[in-house]
């Protein structure tokens, strides 16, 4: 028995991260922020690494085929870096301290996009 779909539905389409094509020559990336300041630098950040995940305190759903998960998901991702993509430098270096002794990510592995891309 074969099973026949009475609807034949569409995926929905996304675009890829701008530039994103993977290389074992960049580090991988989870980017947390997705909000303008991350959509604003997108392609500076995939010139420089594999974005294997995207966190966001507020935000739910995809982007570019990648799942936005929680905060508390952070830990199932197998990175390199965590690139925190907030604008604001406070609010930012406020982000990394939670990251680091909640999350008991090392300070090396947290980057402020601020100070990478400013």
């Amino acid at each position: 028995n074969t099973i026949k779909w009475k609807h034949k539905k569409k995926l929905p389409k996304y675009k890829k991260l701008k530039g994103a094509e993977r290389s074992v020559n960049k580090e991988d990336a989870l980017v947390y922020g997705c909000g303008n300041y991350f959509r604003d630098n997108e392609k500076k950040i995939v010139d420089r690494c594999n974005i294997v995940g995207l966190v966001d305190k507020s935000k739910k759903g995809w982007y570019a085929g990648k799942k936005i998960v929680p905060l508390e998901e952070i830990n199932t991702f197998d990175y390199d870096v965590i690139i925190v993509m907030i604008y604001d430098k406070d609010e930012g270096e406020k982000i990394r301290e939670q990251l680091c002794k909640i999350y008991e990510i090392p300070y090396h592995k947290v980057l402020l996009g601020r100070d990478l891309f400013i």
